[in-house]
């Protein structure tokens, strides 16, 4: 479990960013996402603390991962809550593939427009692949995000900034 300010320290350096831009415009990013709903279920009220698990980051890092391509941070939010549970099983197998080619991708091709103005249909479809198997062949357009690889960096994040050990006096 993390506390708010070591889960920030996680996400923020998967992006590189110094604590200069973690205190500004990152810290907004997250608090915009929290105001909508992500993490899931995290809403205990003002002055209590919360303790953040693995299913809380990887929900908070999915949505920074898809605002990295430019998608709305509300179809984010939509998105996650109408389909987490799916990527949530795919974020706990991801942490066990070796790495290479067998390590495990979201594979998506965007459909926002035609599910905005129709009202219909899912604004992502995807699917789960191989990094080896993934063929762009055919495809106007696609979106990939690396979930082995992206959990593997926020571990790794993860051991310095893991406010569950006690701290040495």
């Amino acid at each position: 479990m993390l506390t708010y300010a070591a889960a920030e320290a996680v996400l923020a350096g998967m992006y590189g960013l110094g604590s200069d831009i973690q205190g500004k415009a990152f810290r907004a990013r997250l608090k915009h996402l929290k105001r909508l709903g992500v993490p899931l279920g995290s809403n205990p009220g003002r002055g209590t603390k919360i303790w953040y698990h693995d299913e809380q980051l990887f929900q908070w890092a999915f949505c920074l991962e898809l605002a990295e391509f430019g998608v709305d941070p509300t179809m984010v939010v939509s998105f996650i809550r109408t389909s987490w549970e799916d990527i949530f099983e795919h974020f706990k197998e991801a942490r066990h593939r070796p790495q290479g080619p067998t390590e495990l991708c979201f594979y998506a091709e965007p459909r926002f427009m035609a599910a905005q103005v129709s009202g219909e249909g899912k604004p992502f479809d995807y699917q789960w692949r191989d990094a080896g198997k993934v063929r762009i062949a055919g495809t106007r357009r696609c979106l990939v995000i690396n979930l082995s690889a992206m959990v593997r960096e926020m571990d790794i994040l993860r051991v310095g900034a893991d406010s569950t050990q006690p701290k040495e006096q």
